[in-house]
Formats: C-alpha cells, sequence, structure tokens
C-alpha cells in the first residue's frame, strides 16, 4: 500500500503540471505573432463559427506567384499589431485563388469554394481584401499591398458598424441629398463594396469640387485631405487649374509632407501636365517642340526628367521595345531606384520582365538583363527569388540556355530555403512555376507567351 505522504507528493505534482501547462498555453497564445488565420476550416465551417463567436470575416485572397501578395505576409500579416487588431474581431482565412501541382490537400479542400467567390465577387487583383459580416454578407473589399499603417485603417474602416448605413445613405445621394461630411466614408464604400469605380469618382469629384476647394488654405491642405485626394480618384480629380495642382507644383513640400509620400506632388504635377498635353496620341512627337512648349508654360518643371518619361511611357504604348529600353535605361542610370518598399519590384524587375514577354529585340533584352541583375543586387535576400527567374528568363530568351538554366535552379532553391526558415513545405510558393519554367528551358521550349 501506498504511503499517504506519497500520495499527497503525487497530488501535488499533478496539480503543479496542470499549472505549468496552464501557464505554457497562456503564454503561447500572448506569444502568438501575426494574424491567426485558420487552417483546417471550410467556407461554412468559417460562416458557423463567425456566428457563433460574433465575428467578422477577413479572407485574404491570393496566388502562389503575386509579389505583393508575399510581401503582406512579411510586412503586415505576421506583425504584433495586426495580430493584436485582427484577431479578436475576425475569422481569417487565406484563400488561394490559383492551383499548382504542390497544393496541399488543405488547399484543394477549398477549390470549389474559391472558384464560387472568385465568379461572385470578381476578384482580378491580387491581393484582394474581402470582408464579412458574420452572416456571410459583403461588408467591404479592397486589393492591392498596403503599408502596415493603411492595411490598419482598412481593417479598422471594415469592422464600423456604420457600413450598414451605406445603401441608405447612397440612396439619399442619388435623390439630391447632400451631406458632404458623408461623400468620403460614402465614395470609398461605394467603389469598394459595389465595385463602382465611376459612381466612387463622381462622388469623389462633388466632394472635392464643391466641398474641398472652397475651403481656406489652412482647412483644405490637411492630412486626411491629401489622403482622400490620393486614394479616392488621384489623377483623375486634379486639374491643372484646380489648387491642389498649383500647391504641388509651387509648394510640393508641404504635400510629400501631409501624405507622407516622398515625391507625390511630383508625380501628380507630371501626371496632370501629361495628361493634358495629351502627348500619347502624337504620331511623330517633337519632343524638342514638346519640351519648348511645357517649359513655358511650366518654368519650374523639371523638363528633362518629365520628357524622359513621357519617351518611356509613349514608346510602351507604341510598343517598340528598343526606344522603351534605351529610354528606361537612361532614367534608370540618371535616377536610380531607391530601396523604400516595393520601388525595385516596379522600377527594376516589372520593366524588364515585361521586356521578356514582349520583346524579340535582342539589343532591349540586353537592357531589361541588366536591369534585373540590378534588381539582385539592390534587393534584400528574400526578394530574390522572383528576381532571379526574371535573369533566367531573359538569359534563356537571349538564347545563353545553361546559363539560364543554372539561375533558374537557384531560384527555386533559394525559394525552398526561404520557405523552410519559414516553417512552410518546400516546394511551395514559386517552386512549381519555377520548375515548369525550368522542364520547357530543358525542353528548348519557349517560356514567354507565343502569339
Amino acid at each position: 500500500m501506498q504511503p499517504l505522504s506519497s500520495k499527497i507528493l503525487v497530488m501535488k505534482v499533478i496539480k503543479w503540471i496542470g499549472v505549468l501547462l496552464l501557464i505554457v498555453q497562456t503564454v503561447t497564445a500572448q506569444n502568438t505573432n501575426g494574424i491567426r488565420f485558420q487552417q483546417n476550416l471550410n467556407w461554412q465551417e468559417v460562416l458557423n463559427k463567425a456566428r457563433q463567436e460574433n465575428k467578422l470575416i477577413f479572407v485574404d485572397a491570393y496566388t502562389t506567384w503575386c509579389a505583393p501578395c508575399k510581401q503582406m505576409d512579411k510586412d503586415v500579416y505576421n506583425t504584433n499589431e495586426a495580430g493584436n487588431l485582427m484577431n479578436d474581431r475576425f475569422i481569417s482565412i487565406k484563400l488561394q485563388m490559383d492551383k499548382t501541382e504542390s497544393d496541399s490537400p488543405f488547399v484543394q479542400k477549398w477549390y470549389k469554394d474559391a472558384e464560387l467567390i472568385n465568379q461572385q465577387y470578381k476578384i482580378e487583383i491580387y491581393p484582394s481584401y474581402l470582408f464579412f459580416s458574420s452572416t456571410g454578407q459583403l461588408i467591404y473589399r479592397d486589393a492591392g499591398y498596403k503599408r502596415p499603417e493603411l492595411f490598419f485603417q482598412l481593417a479598422t474602416f471594415a469592422a464600423d458598424p456604420a457600413r450598414n448605413e451605406f445603401r441608405s445613405k447612397l440612396l439619399a445621394y442619388k435623390n439630391g441629398q447632400k451631406k458632404y461630411a458623408e461623400l468620403p466614408d460614402l465614395s470609398i464604400t461605394a467603389r469598394n463594396l459595389l465595385g463602382d469605380h465611376a459612381l466612387a469618382l463622381t462622388i469623389s469629384r462633388d466632394y472635392t469640387e464643391n466641398y474641398l476647394y472652397k475651403l481656406d488654405d489652412k482647412e483644405l491642405f490637411t492630412k486626411e485631405h491629401i489622403e482622400f485626394i490620393n486614394q479616392n480618384g488621384g489623377i483623375d480629380l486634379v486639374h491643372s487649374s484646380d489648387r491642389f495642382f498649383c500647391t504641388s507644383y509651387y509648394n510640393p513640400a508641404l504635400i510629400d509632407s501631409l501624405s507622407g509620400i516622398t515625391g507625390l506632388a511630383d508625380q501628380y504635377v507630371k501626371a496632370v501636365i501629361s495628361r493634358e498635353e495629351n502627348i500619347l496620341v502624337n504620331p511623330n512627337p517633337d519632343w524638342l517642340l514638346i519640351a519648348n512648349n511645357i517649359h513655358l508654360k511650366y518654368p519650374e518643371l523639371a523638363i528633362e526628367s518629365f520628357i524622359l518619361n513621357e519617351k518611356i511611357n509613349y514608346y510602351e504604348h507604341r510598343e517598340n521595345w528598343d526606344l522603351y529600353t534605351l529610354y528606361k535605361s537612361e532614367q534608370i542610370e540618371q535616377y536610380p531606384p531607391t530601396q523604400e518598399g516595393m520601388n525595385i519590384f516596379f522600377e527594376l524587375n516589372a520593366p524588364a520582365w515585361k521586356v521578356f514577354q514582349q520583346s524579340d529585340n535582342k539589343e532591349a533584352l540586353h537592357r531589361a538583363l541588366k536591369w534585373s541583375e540590378m534588381s539582385i543586387a539592390l534587393a534584400p535576400r528574400d526578394q530574390h527569388v522572383q528576381y532571379l527567374d526574371t535573369k533566367a528568363n531573359l538569359l534563356y530568351k537571349l538564347g545563353l540556355i545553361d546559363k539560364a538554366i543554372c539561375i533558374e535552379e537557384q531560384a527555386i532553391h533559394l525559394e525552398d530555403s526561404i520557405s523552410t526558415e519559414a516553417g512552410r513545405a518546400k516546394g511551395t510558393g514559386f517552386v512549381p512555376e519555377f520548375i515548369n519554367t525550368l522542364e520547357k528551358m530543358k525542353k528548348r521550349e519557349p517560356t514567354w507567351p507565343v502569339k
């Protein structure tokens, strides 16, 4: 028979083990970083869980090949701030919209629901963010890469109960009842919930022209108002005769400081001038004459960089890849892209990929290859994967097949290494796409669209 003291000791040990397990579970829960995306529920189960817990639903619609989607995972979703904001309010799921040979059984189970959601909500931009009520009604949507502060603003906006009042306010607006304080919200919701960009722009223009531009300068030029113009019509709301343009032209530092975006004022000035001068429709532009005419109208404009950018846009529009790459290379040399945000992707990798896909001009391909190599040299390691793939494809199209295969294999190996470091399975992410490209290279088949 076991002594009583031993039994008491055993009971105490069991009790303390239970306490320790509870502490570990609590600490683990508190230290969970980022958004908790559901890993084992189907769509119906997500709806049931949302109803039971009275939570909203957040759907991150992504594809395996989408670089901005991966950047959201890195910059936003994994942060404590995102977890603190989202986990108490939302049931969150990641919805893969494409199909690959290496998809997990869980992803495959979502194929049918992904197709139905895609058909119903016509998802064309990735990543797309869909916010649903606890009953499964779409209450808000948006798309594209978001800096952390903008994503937090978006999620907070979507969770606002005022979304339920939107339709009655929209009906009142259409009936001529204009409450200007409500128009910014109405415009944003018309675009993101209804997908009615024309209506959203009409409301934004009404608000800008009939309310904002009637304020004095101190009231008009605030962070809130600049962000509204930038995010709800942008260039379509601005003309060379209005106050936003004039301030962007004469006092760009004010617009940049209020928006927090360096160079925003310059972007608006150049975009408005380009649109109003209508250079793209000119069948045979005389660039010197165009430069002189614009300089007379806008002597403060940096005319050399403006005309250089216009040449790039013009020859891209005309699909003259030789001249496009010539002037793009000149621009990159004179104004090297910074490492801020997605600049390297959009200024170097995306143009290089465009040339690879659409041009057979050897000189153009060689120039694009230099941009690709620059993107790899400037970007951090975790962004190299897609840039290596671009370089490999350019090498392949230039006939440097062995080098191309070597670089593509390097891209696959790096993607697997990054997946392992992040706790994901090998063979995921870009790997299936790259393996398909590699097989085409080995078979000497085109890896670019064949017209």
